[in-house]
């Protein structure tokens, strides 16, 4: 629904809440979508099809009072186990036993790369 420009991710207007999702135009080619995305949700859909849906997001656990999106995040944990995945290990300190060999980082770690040195980089964040 995203590439088909119906769903899209505002800004929440009231403030509210950070963001919201409007779900705009998608009647009649993608009303069927919608209802099923709504009915995993938990939610109804609006009586008169053609009209705009907005359903707030909430950065954490919803509760049933609400109508829209709970999204709960990585833990601080989770985070630590993909950046242990993402270490380049030396291999003086492989072939010494001092490092673990954690598995290969999934979808979220992929494109990151950890690296050791005893120099500070050239183009380190934060430098001027």
């Amino acid at each position: 629904m995203d590439r088909a420009g119906v769903l899209e991710w505002v800004e929440d207007p009231r403030k509210e809440v950070p963001f919201d999702i409007l779900i705009a135009g998608y009647a009649p080619d993608y009303s069927e979508k919608v209802r099923d995305y709504l009915t995993l949700l938990e939610l109804q859909m609006p009586t008169e099809e053609s009209e705009d849906i907005v359903l707030p997001v909430y950065f954490g656990v919803k509760g049933r009072q609400l109508d829209g999106i709970a999204i709960s995040t990585r833990s601080t944990f989770d985070f630590i186990e993909i950046f242990r995945a993402a270490i380049e290990i030396p291999q003086e300190h492989v072939d010494a036993g001092l490092a673990i060999d954690y598995p290969m980082t999934g979808l979220v770690g992929k494109n990151l790369r950890i690296q050791v040195s005893k120099d500070k980089p050239k183009q380190a964040v934060g430098d001027k």
